[in-house]
């Protein structure tokens, strides 16, 4: 979530999703996938605490294919 406040924790960061959740597809529904919506912000929280610098260059890079290989 791009808006978030560094000192934003994963259960507001759920109740953040069920309430989207409520608006695109309704209170019970929102709630069946409370469990997943749970779930997801505290990966969402995960990833963002180990991004990487803003410096640091990815580990890898797709493989470039010559003309010659692409053709085969």
């Amino acid at each position: 979530m791009p808006d978030m406040k560094p000192d934003t924790s994963a259960e507001a960061l759920a109740q953040v999703l069920a309430d989207h959740a409520a608006l695109l597809w309704g209170v019970p529904r929102a709630a069946d996938l409370q469990d997943s919506l749970t779930q997801a912000a505290q990966t969402l929280m995960d990833v963002r605490q180990q991004l990487p610098d803003s410096d640091t260059e990815p580990g890898s890079y797709p493989a470039a294919q010559s003309g010659e290989a692409a053709a085969q």
